[in-house]
């Protein structure tokens, strides 16, 4: 079997990722096409952010306009001058072993929620799962899904022989990435969530700011 990857511009704000398989069987050849649709134009959701300001559309049921969610003053953990003004990235395992401090009023503002999390959740515990969305419709909370696997800047194809449990936290890691850069110019911070010792390692080998859930 062989495997090619490509990548093209479709128009402005939207490309594909072709991955094209070829398959032997009984002396003859299949090949199968997947199409990976991928964004430049979802928007951060931060109220601090000038690069995303094109990028709110018209909700179809309201009939208003969308608009950044993450506050453009959220806590700031005065002492830490590596993290002062922040947001924070749920990892999976924080979603499911503490969705009840989650949704305490008393803790955890301004919070991204990886699209990859939410769909790793989804297949763990549904009933997380609903309690997720519900959490991220909190408008007090400021909670907010990023569509991390649609968009171009934050995308990452899987890789030969990669472990799809390997694959996602890869992926979480690049959205924190992401957001670090992204936001450099704004003096918010963006920390990782996570219990996993295996992310964390590889967390700080990418420069990711991250703060540790106890299990």
């Amino acid at each position: 079997m062989s495997t090619a990857i490509q990548k093209r511009k479709l128009s402005t704000g939207l490309a594909v990722t072709q991955k094209v398989f070829v398959r032997s069987r009984n002396g003859g050849a299949l090949k199968i096409v997947r199409e990976h649709y991928l964004r430049d134009d979802i928007p951060c959701s931060s109220q601090s952010c000038d690069k995303c300001t094109d990028f709110y559309f018209l909700d179809a049921s309201t009939g208003e306009l969308t608009k950044p969610v993450l506050s453009d003053t959220p806590l700031d953990l005065k002492g830490k001058a590596d993290i002062g003004k922040h947001y924070v990235i749920l990892d999976t395992n924080v979603v499911l072993n503490a969705i009840d401090m989650l949704e305490s009023d008393a803790v955890f503002y301004d919070v991204i929620v990886p699209q990859t999390v939410l769909e790793e959740v989804k297949n763990k515990s549904f009933a997380i799962y609903l309690r997720l969305r519900t959490l991220c419709k909190n408008e007090e909370k400021r909670v907010v899904v990023f569509h991390n696997e649609f968009k171009s800047e934050s995308y990452l194809a899987r890789e030969k022989g990669e472990i799809i449990n390997d694959y996602n936290d890869r992926l979480i890691r690049n959205c924190a990435k992401f957001y670090t850069s992204h936001l450099n110019d704004t003096g918010i911070s963006v920390v990782l969530l996570t219990n996993d010792k295996a992310n964390i390692e590889k967390a700080k080998a990418d420069d990711v700011k991250m703060d540790s859930q106890p299990s």
